[in-house]
């Protein structure tokens, strides 16, 4: 049975509690008001379910049990906010919602869904004090796809459930009692925390060569993990390390209970730092894309595979030879029979054995090439962003 949850204000003490009310599946309903359009998500994940649209009384039949339970559910909650003073409550609304939850002067809560659209289905909540978002900052270092974007975008993210709902709001109260009970310390280091973790993560990254990073976070868990090394590692902290000065402009403005000014000291001086390391892996990964290319150019300058790639380009496509393979060897020997008719075609096929050795190894050079330039253009990218964001810091 469908559950409705709703956080309420009680009327004497001014407390805050959770409840649960079964939708009330009794109320009576005519067709006429079935054939209205429900902003209802049947699945909160699966695509093209958002809603039911306004559809004519005949065809009622069709969908009338969704329909019913569509109704019932917003009767319900009317019905629970006559009843209590509802701070809170669930739904099943598709597609964009935004909801800002008001336990107090201080704390708020805004809740964000897009129930019903697949992929770009989400189901977050944000806390706020005193209008200052709490980003979970010791996400960027602990899950390999963090970003500044993800972290500050909410405080938590639910799986696409509907029981999530009594999560999600379990989260909420006990984050407002906490600062009830435990007064504003409670979010100062909770804060403090955070910021500390991110860039002692941060820091470490300068004398690693791997890291175990955390794959996908729901309610606070990892899914699975995975340790990170080599040029993947590279990658991956240059982005983080030189990306992390974005959230300078978050830092500024938390309470003055925070050493705001300690942590962007920090990470100027851990973007200093690594600056030279980071130039120094640029240049040693140039020079290594120098010698691969002239490797490729010496295997590329091969007789046999001069002939093969000519041929390749011209008829490639024009003789379908990319949907048999078979057919290309064919052309091949027969091109080189009647190119020298001394040759054997014996002789000739045995130049293919060493000949399909040599094209997969252009071919494995070419890709570690490729994927050589695209980490080098990466890096630099990186170098480029941390230098805007050094420059600025400089100028103000």
């Amino acid at each position: 049975m469908t559950t409705i949850y709703a956080i309420i204000r009680d009327p004497e003490t001014h407390n805050l509690r959770l409840i649960q009310e079964p939708v009330n599946q009794d109320i009576d309903v005519t067709d006429y008001q079935l054939s209205q359009r429900f902003d209802y998500a049947i699945s909160l994940f699966d695509s093209y379910c958002s809603e039911y649209p306004r559809i004519s009384v005949e065809d009622v039949w069709i969908t009338r049990k969704g329909r019913q339970n569509a109704y019932a559910m917003q009767c319900t909650i009317n019905q629970i906010k006559e009843k209590y003073n509802v701070i809170a409550f669930s739904h099943r609304y598709g597609g964009f919602t935004h909801f800002d939850w008001n336990f107090g002067d201080n704390v708020t809560f805004h809740i964000y869904s897009n129930f019903g659209y697949g992929r770009n289905s989400d189901f977050n909540s944000t806390f706020k004090y005193k209008d200052i978002v709490l980003a979970p900052y010791s996400y960027y270092v602990k899950y390999r796809y963090s970003t500044y974007a993800s972290v500050v975008s909410c405080t938590n993210a639910y799986e696409l459930e509907y029981d999530q709902w009594s999560l999600v709001m379990k989260d909420c109260l006990d984050f407002y009692n906490a600062v009830v009970h435990g007064k504003d310390n409670y979010i100062f280091d909770w804060l403090n925390n955070q910021l500390s973790q991110m860039i002692s993560g941060l820091e470490s990254f300068l004398d690693i060569s791997s890291y175990n990073f955390g794959e996908m976070l729901l309610n606070n868990r990892v899914s699975s993990y995975a340790n990170v090394s080599g040029d993947d590692f590279w990658k991956v902290k240059s982005e983080k390390i030189c990306n992390s000065l974005q959230f300078i402009e978050n830092i500024k403005i938390l309470p003055v209970q925070v050493d705001s000014k300690g942590y962007i000291r920090r990470l100027e001086r851990l973007c200093s730092s690594f600056k030279p390391k980071l130039e120094a892996k640029i240049t040693a990964t140039s020079t290594q894309i120098d010698e691969i290319q002239q490797d490729l150019e010496l295997l590329k300058s091969n007789k046999d595979y001069e002939l093969y790639s000519k041929l390749k380009d011209k008829y490639y496509y024009s003789k379908g030879w990319y949907k048999n393979n078979f057919r290309m060897c064919w052309f091949l020997l027969h091109f080189l029979k009647r190119f020298d008719p001394n040759y054997k075609i014996d002789e000739i096929r045995n130049h293919f054995i060493p000949l399909k050795e040599h094209i997969t190894k252009i071919d494995e050079t070419s890709a570690h090439l490729s994927s050589l330039k695209y980490f080098h253009t990466s890096l630099c990218g990186n170098l480029s962003t941390m230098n805007g964001y050094l420059d600025a810091l400089g100028k103000e």
